[in-house]
């Protein structure tokens, strides 16, 4: 865990999570979802891989993500217009994270961002 990032959690950690398994097309271990995580800059307040498991049961409750094994997802199913929802904001959570970490000073404010990431 960084000690000065920002760390996901919440709607932008379930949305950058379902958008891990979307483009993976195939079953995904909750420790890679928590490597590319990590990869991308995000961290987190908690342990990781309990941050990613509590965000994957309540995707799984959604039937947005199906658990095959312990530890073990594949995503689920979505309308057309959650799907691009879910683009959107795990591209939004990705892009605040690289303006925060290659300048001090992000396009937009933080306070507006801070309860969705």
């Amino acid at each position: 865990m960084k000690p000065n990032g920002i760390p996901l959690r919440g709607v932008g950690l379930r949305f950058v999570v379902a958008d891990i398994l979307k483009r993976a097309n195939r079953p995904v271990k909750v420790s890679e979802i928590v490597e590319t995580l990590l990869k991308q800059g995000f961290t987190f307040n908690t342990r990781a891989s309990k941050a990613v498991s509590d965000c994957l049961r309540t995707e799984v409750n959604r039937r947005r993500a199906r658990r095959l094994s312990r530890g073990v997802y594949v995503f689920g199913f979505t309308s057309k217009s959650t799907h691009k929802r879910i683009r959107a904001m795990a591209r939004a959570c990705r892009a605040y994270i690289v303006a925060t970490t290659r300048s001090q000073h992000p396009p937009w404010d933080n306070h507006q961002w801070v309860w969705r990431i």
